[in-house]
C-alpha cells in the first residue's frame, strides 16, 4: 500500500487490487481519490504523469509525486494518461473538453466513458439539444460524477426523465462553493440564462471557500478562495504559486522543506468553522443573487452534510428566499463524515460500501439515483 495526497489535501492511499486482464489476474494499484497532474513544460495544460514500478510481475503505473496537485478525481486510475485539466486564470482549473476513457472501478463493469463538451460541460444524452429551455446543475465531483460513466451521472438521469429540458453538467471535482460562482459568471455572460440553476451543496466546500494551508498547499497551482474582513464581508484572495525545489517530487525529505518554507512565506489562515459557514452562506446568497439577476430560480440542493449542517441552510430558505433542497441521504449523514471523508472503521460499514464505489469511495449509481429521484421530486422541473 503505498500514499499520497488526495484532492482534500490529506493522505489517500494507493491500494493494491486484483484485476482479470484476460491473460490472468495481476496487481495493479489505483488510486484512491485522483491522479495527480503537474504543470506541463510545453503550454498551459496539465500533463498527467506516472513513474513504472514493477509490482507482482506486472509492470504497473502508479503515482509518485506526494506533494499534491489538482486532482481529476473522475474515475481517472493509473493506467489513465493524457491532458485533462487546462488552467484557468480565474478558475485556477477546468476539464479540457473531450473523450475520455478509463477502466471501471468495480470488477467485471464496463469502461468509463467521460464526454466533455466544448462548452466545459458533461454530456448528459446521446443526443444533445441545444434549443430546449436549459436546466445547470453546479456542483464539485458528486455533481460530475467521479469514477462513474456519463450515464449514471446526476444530470444524465434527470435528463431521462425529462426530455423537454436540456440538462447541463457543470461540476468540475474539487470545485468550491466560491470556483463554481465564478464559473456561473462565466457562463452567464457567454450564453442564455438557463431556466434553473442547482448548486449541489457537499460540506467539504467550506472548507475549499476559505482554502486553509493544508488544502491550498497540496495544490500545485494556483487556486481562488476567500476570506473575511472583520466586519464579516467576502475579500477574494489567489492563492500564490511557489518555485519547486530540486527533487521534491522524489525525495519526501525535500517536500518536507518546500511545505516548510510555503507555510514560511503564507501565513494567512482560516480554520475557524464559524468563518467557514458565514463565508460559505455569503457565496450562497451571491449565487441566488446572480442567479436571480440573469432571469434564473436558483436551488440549494443539499447532497451530502451532516444533519445539524442542512438544518442551518434550510433557515436561509426563511430568512433569505433561498430554495433549499434536503437530498442527504440517512446513511451518508451517518457514516459519511462529509467535512473530513469517510473514516476507516465507516468504510467497512455495510450501508456504506453500498453507495459507495470500491476503493474510490466517490458516490456510486445507487446514490446518483437516490439524487436525481429526489431532485425530480422536490423541484418542479
Amino acid at each position: 500500500m503505498l500514499f499520497t495526497f488526495g484532492i482534500d489535501g490529506s493522505f489517500a492511499f494507493l491500494i493494491g487490487d486484483t484485476v482479470d486482464r484476460g491473460g490472468g489476474s495481476s496487481t495493479s494499484f489505483r488510486v484512491l481519490n485522483c491522479c495527480i497532474p503537474e504543470r506541463s513544460t510545453s503550454g498551459g495544460d496539465l500533463n498527467v504523469k506516472f513513474s513504472y514500478s514493477i509490482i507482482a510481475g506486472d509492470c504497473t503505473k502508479f503515482v509518485i509525486r506526494i506533494d499534491g496537485g489538482v486532482c481529476f478525481s473522475a474515475g481517472f486510475d493509473a493506467t489513465i494518461s493524457g491532458n485533462v485539466i487546462t488552467i484557468d486564470p480565474i478558475l485556477g482549473y477546468r476539464i479540457k473538453p473531450g473523450i475520455y476513457e478509463s477502466p471501471a472501478f468495480t470488477k467485471g463493469s464496463d469502461n468509463l466513458n467521460i464526454h466533455i463538451l466544448e462548452d466545459g460541460s458533461r454530456r448528459t444524452s446521446a443526443n444533445n439539444n441545444h434549443h430546449l429551455e436549459e436546466i445547470a446543475l453546479y456542483g464539485c465531483s458528486f455533481t460530475f460524477g467521479s469514477a462513474l460513466s456519463d450515464s449514471q451521472t446526476i444530470a444524465w438521469k434527470l435528463q431521462e426523465k425529462h426530455s423537454a429540458r436540456q440538462f447541463k453538467n457543470y461540476g468540475t471535482p474539487g470545485y468550491s462553493t466560491y470556483q463554481i460562482l465564478l464559473q456561473l459568471k462565466q457562463n452567464l455572460a457567454k450564453k442564455t440564462a438557463p431556466k434553473i440553476v442547482i448548486y449541489n451543496y457537499i460540506q467539504h466546500h467550506e472548507i475549499r471557500n476559505v482554502a486553509p494551508n493544508h488544502w491550498r498547499f497540496s495544490l500545485a497551482i494556483p487556486l481562488p478562495f476567500v476570506s473575511l474582513t472583520k466586519d464579516g464581508e467576502l475579500v477574494p484572495r489567489y492563492s500564490k504559486r511557489f518555485t519547486k525545489l530540486p527533487f521534491s517530487n522524489k525525495l519526501y525529505s525535500i517536500m518536507a522543506i518546500e511545505g516548510w518554507y510555503k507555510r514560511l512565506l503564507s501565513p494567512f489562515q482560516d480554520t475557524d468553522p464559524t468563518h467557514m459557514r458565514l463565508a460559505t452562506t455569503k457565496l450562497i446568497q451571491e449565487l441566488h443573487t446572480v442567479s436571480q439577476k440573469a432571469g434564473a430560480e436558483f436551488y440549494l440542493v443539499m447532497l451530502d452534510a451532516k444533519t445539524e449542517t442542512t438544518q442551518i441552510y434550510q433557515n436561509l430558505s426563511n430568512s433569505l428566499g433561498i430554495n433549499v433542497v434536503d437530498c442527504t441521504h440517512p446513511i451518508f449523514s451517518q457514516f459519511y463524515s462529509p467535512a473530513d471523508g469517510p473514516s476507516a472503521a465507516n468504510y467497512k460499514h455495510p450501508d456504506l460500501n453500498r453507495l459507495t464505489l470500491p476503493v474510490d469511495r466517490h458516490p456510486n449509481e445507487i446514490m446518483n439515483d437516490y439524487w436525481a429521484e429526489c431532485i425530480n421530486t422536490k423541484i418542479k422541473l
